[in-house]
């Protein structure tokens, strides 16, 4: 413990955060500028299939790349590593094989997409699915300055095909989505090379209960999350308001750069309440919490600033919704920001079945907000119904924290009465 409280936990989530903030950033800016080369019409189509690969990314991962990480510190290997390429193959099977045998479910999110950009756009699936569960193995390792090669070099060539997909005159956005799987795979195929990672299936039976107890709820509760923060996009897709989506990218993407420190942060403080007793945890947290609504109320006003500025000076021809849609996209990101506290808190202390529950209520809720607003609304609706539904999703994860850290208090106030 001495160990783990040597440096505070803010110290060490600002460590976190200039690996994972700076790759962030370039990816962001990737995806913007990826919204001036492509015609506003063809990006909305390219937003939506990248909001789709990455709900599928986490929703299919299983828990791949927490149980990596969790398995692969204990000295786990081959074993480990034949575990995660069955996962990849489940979750790449299931959305495949879904999309044949529902065509309806094509139909329904993907209404105005061509098959073939739907299969194009969904195709680096496994080995998007791999290369989290494989770089998730390289933390459980502590090798994290080849992690953040791993970071940097994928998006790096994700940038290098953006550059080289300006050589094209036509098929511009078929070019990006097949350089897109041509990326992951080599990214894929780079993290087996540097772990030697050489897969073995006999005794899986050995492993295979162990990971899904761990694995499982992680899962749940992940799945919803990222279907949360896409659902709006898909749902603008069935609804049949397809080129509003583009706009709305815009916003949301340059709204949800906050949640690169929200969550940086909160690896670090997860870190420290696991090591803490029940009380001196909820005190931590809870001064977290303080800390956390103060940033969001400066990152809303400064963001707001910044971000309106960068929106009319980049993008007020091509997306001119977007200044609108701005501003509640970015509430919506401060707003979920500040849950980070609540949710490291109940996982440290064994509560990750109220996490589920609230993200599942948050989720359920979204999707309801936006079949009331978007038919009237379009993307506007879309991003009220994000706030609306984060906003009462964080009010339950604060009333699980201070109920349980209450409880807690007060079991161990009992404990020290003679």
């Amino acid at each position: 413990m001495s160990g783990v409280a040597s440096r505070p936990w803010i110290l060490r989530g600002g460590t976190i955060l200039l690996g994972r903030g700076g790759d962030a950033l370039l990816r962001f800016g990737i995806f913007l500028a990826t919204a001036r080369i492509l015609a506003p019409r063809e990006f909305s189509l390219y937003a939506l299939l990248t909001a789709a690969l990455a709900t599928c990314e986490i929703v299919f991962a299983f828990g791949g790349p927490r149980t990596a990480i969790f398995f692969r510190s204990r000295g786990q290997g081959r074993l480990l590593f034949g575990w995660l390429v069955i996962l990849a193959a489940l979750g790449t099977l299931l959305v495949f094989g879904g999309l044949a045998a529902l065509p309806a479910l094509r139909r329904t999110f993907f209404p105005e997409v061509p098959p073939r950009l739907v299969l194009l756009g969904l195709a680096p699936l496994p080995f998007v699915l791999l290369c989290g569960s494989l770089s998730g193995a390289l933390l459980g390792e502590k090798k994290e300055g080849l992690y953040t090669a791993f970071l940097w070099s994928r998006t790096l060539g994700g940038a290098a095909v953006l550059g080289l997909s300006l050589l094209f005159t036509s098929d511009r956005l078929v070019f990006l989505l097949a350089g897109r799987v041509a990326v992951n795979a080599a990214a894929a195929a780079g993290l087996f090379a540097a772990q030697r990672a050489l897969p073995t299936w006999r005794r899986l039976g050995q492993l295979a209960p162990e990971a899904l107890r761990f694995g499982l709820p992680a899962a749940l509760s992940g799945g919803a999350v990222a279907l949360h923060r896409r659902a709006d996009v898909l749902m603008l897709s069935a609804l049949g308001r397809t080129p509003e989506i583009g706009s709305y990218a815009v916003a949301y993407a340059l709204a949800e750069a906050f949640w690169v420190l929200t969550d940086s942060l909160e690896a670090a403080l997860f870190t420290d309440l696991s090591h803490l007793d029940g009380p001196a945890a909820a005190r931590q947290a809870g001064d977290a919490l303080r800390l956390y609504r103060i940033g969001a109320v400066l990152a809303f006003v400064l963001g707001l600033a910044g971000g309106e500025g960068v929106i009319l000076l980049l993008f007020r021809d091509r997306y001119p919704d977007a200044a609108v849609l701005f501003p509640l996209s970015l509430a919506a990101a401060a707003v979920w920001g500040t849950s980070r506290p609540c949710v490291s808190y109940l996982y440290a202390r064994g509560h990750g079945r109220l996490v589920m529950i609230a993200h599942a209520f948050g989720l359920l809720l979204n999707v309801l907000f936006c079949l009331a607003l978007i038919p009237a609304w379009g993307a506007r609706g879309a991003a009220a119904a994000s706030l609306g539904s984060y906003a009462l999703e964080v009010a339950l994860m604060t009333r699980f924290f201070r109920r349980r850290s209450r409880d807690l208090e007060a079991a161990f106030d009992v404990r020290a009465t003679p």
